[in-house]
């Protein structure tokens, strides 16, 4: 029988020999709903008979349902049993299709980071998943699909980690502890990892499997500006032309000497416009340990908050710089779209721009300052050449002060004494007229 006689006799209910091979059958048959099912079928009479099926048709041609046949008649004539070889490997399929594939760190790593979040273990959690799930679709999980969760090695996490140790010392930094907590929840919550392993993630069993320390990337400050350089930033950030939320964003921060996070997420609630306060629970800073971080609000602070305040009786949201609809909070880009903003315009009327000068001369090339390091490194770098108090500094900084204390080092006359601080800080940033 030909391609083509075997086309058309697949229109008609039948079974049909198609020769070449003895006991090669094309059966047609018909289903309650008229559509037709075709398949391959190959019989041997005898002593040893037997039928055994071999694929559909189309899917399998005529030309390899004859080499089929044949090999099957082989090895049939050789003393297999055809029939009981088929009704395995069956049943091996099905056993396969029952059974759930183990999971690897790509497959339950997200899992993990969705727990975290529900659990509430995270500060701004949406955010914080985002950036958490960032970093580890960028540098884990393409390496990781193969790696199981339950079998996890010290040396597969060290494979994982090799490409980024030397070079993105702050993204390791970032990462291992995820990778940490993830084995951990392997174990004791998601129960795909023995109790009683080893964490692979463990930096002791890392270190020696890793990169000196000497061979990787030194820790780079974040680029800041010279106490010098302050006061004429904030007069052009304070500029009428620049009034922007983005901008009194980035302003509140470096009068508040604020991580940007807090600032972004800062809420009406934690504003106390009467006592000139901002209140920041310990679960929503950086470092938790340090207990409520509590910021008394100098006078140039209180009147962007005022504006702010102003705008939010139309928009309604609960946060103090709130996004576009009025709902949500701005991206962590914006402080930072800004000064590269300013910067622009200080390079167009032939100035220096807003550089870190130090790190621009070692790298002969402009390094633009950010807006973390403004709030922060400059203030200190400011306040240390005065001869500030460094416990208060530390203070307005939110830094280890005395963990014993915890929140309570905020309270009497340490509040106070930040107040003292960030107003004459203000006076300096922004000179009220």
């Amino acid at each position: 029988m030909s391609a083509l006689e075997l086309k058309e006799k697949a229109e008609t209910p039948g079974e049909y020999s198609v020769g070449g091979v003895s006991g090669l059958f094309l059966v047609v048959r018909k289903s309650p709903t008229g559509a037709l099912w075709t398949s391959w079928m190959l019989r041997r009479q005898g002593v040893n008979s037997f039928k055994l099926g071999l694929g559909s048709y189309p899917d399998i041609s005529l030309r390899e349902a004859r080499e089929l046949a044949a090999e099957a008649l082989q090895k049939a004539r050789a003393g297999a049993d055809l029939v009981e070889e088929k009704r395995t490997a069956v049943a091996e399929h099905k056993a396969r299709k029952r059974q759930k594939p183990k999971p690897t760190i790509a497959t339950a790593l997200p899992q993990y980071l969705a727990w975290k979040e529900e659990r509430g273990d995270w500060k701004n959690a949406a955010e914080t998943r985002r950036r958490v799930e960032l970093r580890i679709r960028k540098h884990i999980i393409p390496n990781a699909g193969e790696i199981l969760v339950e079998t996890a090695t010290p040396d597969d996490i060290a494979k994982l980690m090799q490409p980024i140790w030397i070079e993105l010392h702050s993204t390791c930094n970032k990462i291992m502890p995820v990778l940490r907590g993830f084995f951990t929840w392997a174990a004791t919550v998601a129960k795909i990892r023995p109790v009683e392993a080893l964490n692979p993630a463990d930096g002791r069993l890392l270190t020696p499997l890793l990169p000196a320390q000497k061979k990787r990337k030194k820790l780079v400050h974040f680029p800041f500006l010279e106490p010098d350089q302050v006061p004429g930033f904030m007069a052009a950030l304070h500029a009428k032309g620049e009034d922007t939320v983005g901008a009194r964003l980035a302003e509140f921060a470096i009068l508040t000497c604020s991580r940007s996070a807090n600032v972004r997420f800062a809420r009406w609630d934690q504003i106390d416009m009467e006592k000139g306060v901002w209140t920041i629970d310990a679960e929503e800073m950086k470092i938790t340990a340090n207990g409520q971080h509590v910021i008394p609000l100098s006078r140039q602070a209180m009147k962007i908050l005022e504006r702010q305040r102003y705008e939010a009786q139309y928009l309604g949201g609960q946060y103090v710089f709130p996004g576009r609809t009025g709902r949500g909070w701005l991206s962590d880009a914006t402080a930072g779209n800004v000064v590269k903003h300013l910067h622009e315009k200080e390079l167009k009327a032939g100035r220096e721009g807003w550089i870190d000068r130090k790190r621009s001369e070692e790298e002969g090339r402009p390094i633009i300052a950010v807006p973390h390091a403004i709030a922060r490194a400059s203030f200190e770098t400011w306040a240390q050449s005065l001869r500030k108090d460094a416990r208060t500094i530390a203070l307005c900084l939110h830094h280890t002060v005395d963990a014993r204390l915890k929140s309570a080092y905020d309270r009497d006359s340490s509040l106070e004494l930040k107040r003292k601080l960030l107003q004459e800080w203000a006076d300096f940033c922004l000179p009220e007229s």
